[in-house]
């Protein structure tokens, strides 16, 4: 099953439209960790939705503009990324961050590297040099690993763990805007500016 913000569906069969009274024209959409939600934002409000039947559950608005939005594993808490920042963890310019499934921890992208966060401590727990440079980070199943969406098109498999890329996904020939991992782990879906969303199989 897959979630997109599109309005034009020609292949595959729609299952479900969620917010069609809704204005504002959503740009990022995901499914909490136990499929039962999706929160769907743009650059000012965040929309949470309940798949089974539906309905609204919250709609969060906002003066600042929202970077970025990550529902944790316990799906009792959302973290919203904006603008103005609450509290800095680093002051250096950022490509790429993401949030652990507990929300303890920060996976980040800077000056070709690949760093995990302690959020509490603010510490580095790993540091990786990396040559391709990353526009989008998301964890694995298992927080050993990470996928890595870079800008030459190719999304990237890496055990940040052990500093070495697992596998390879190429097949875009625009930039890519965003992917997500199954449940199980085994399939990888993507969308990009090429306007294709292709199904990756992990090996």
């Amino acid at each position: 099953m897959i979630v997109s913000c599109s309005n034009d569906v020609n292949s595959y069969n729609e299952i479900k439209k969620f917010g069609e009274y809704l204005d504002d024209i959503m740009t990022n959409v995901e499914f909490s960790s136990d499929r039962k939600m999706i929160v769907a934002f743009n650059n000012k409000i965040t929309t949470i939705w309940d798949i089974q039947s539906g309905k609204l559950i919250k709609a969060l608005f906002y003066n600042d503009y929202i970077m970025d939005v990550k529902i944790l594993s316990n799906d009792q808490k959302i973290l919203v990324a904006t603008s103005t920042a609450l509290k800095t963890i680093k002051s250096q310019q950022c490509g790429a961050v993401q949030f652990s499934t507990n929300g303890l921890n920060i996976v980040r992208y800077l000056d070709n590297t690949i760093e995990l966060l302690d959020l509490i401590s603010q510490t580095k727990v790993k540091k990786k040099d990396n040559s391709f440079e990353s526009t989008k980070l998301k964890y694995f199943l298992s927080e050993q690993t990470i996928l890595m969406c870079c800008k030459d098109n190719i999304i990237r498999l890496w055990d940040i763990k052990l500093g070495m890329k697992i596998q390879g996904f190429e097949g875009h020939s625009e930039r890519i805007k965003g992917f997500d991992i199954s449940s199980d782990g085994n399939i990888i879906v993507s969308f990009s500016d090429d306007k294709t969303i292709p199904l990756w199989k992990v090996i």
